[in-house]
């Protein structure tokens, strides 16, 4: 037998796939050739390596708490993905609602004209544009309400300012005022 035959029969050998007799040739070559010897027995302290057990467990709950982590992780997708659809859902109410304040202030009759052009009825015509015309009469009065509430508001602040600093000033000196007491009265006591 030559090596590249030993190495073969190592193979099966490791394999468990070696009959008797070849088994007996193997040892045979091995116990004569030094270098098939040693690959035998390196191979051989592989094999133990590998056989022992020396698997590391994971813990018993591993399982348990990695499925949490994952259900966590796809909770907050699902609210990051909710919060960005209502704050998408936000901005297009607030866009709209700016678009419908530009139109209704600014466009209602050019609105109009273009509703007659495309040949809409003039009865839903009219409504739309008595529509734009009513919510262009409250976004008026909205913003003349909010010019009044500024000016009072202004006035109270000022105000609102003006008490904060009449009790500041107030509670500095009843500050002084109890100190120069409790000295005088300090003062009385060590003189009796």
């Amino acid at each position: 037998m030559n090596c590249n035959q030993a190495y073969d029969y190592m193979m099966k050998y490791l394999d468990g796939e070696l009959n008797s007799s070849e088994h007996a040739k193997l040892i045979y070559h091995i116990n004569k050739c030094s270098k098939c010897c040693a690959e035998f027995q390196e191979y051989n302290s592989i094999i133990k390596v590998l056989e022992e057990n020396n698997e590391i467990e994971p813990p018993d709950d591993f399982e348990m708490a990695v499925m949490s982590k994952i259900e966590l992780t796809e909770a907050g997708s699902k609210l990051i993905r909710k919060k960005r659809l209502l704050t998408l859902c936000f901005l297009s109410a607030i866009f709209i609602l700016m678009g419908l304040t530009i139109c209704s202030v600014f466009l209602r009759d050019y609105i109009l004209e273009i509703m007659k052009y495309a040949g809409i009825p003039a009865g839903i015509a009219y409504k739309v544009y008595g529509m734009l015309c009513s919510f262009a009469y409250k976004v008026k009065i909205s913003v003349r309400l909010i010019y009044c509430f500024n000016s009072i508001f202004s006035d109270i602040y000022f105000i609102f300012v003006g008490l904060l600093v009449i009790a500041a000033i107030s509670k500095i000196y009843k500050t002084k005022e109890i100190e120069n007491k409790s000295n005088k009265s300090a003062h009385i006591l060590t003189n009796e």
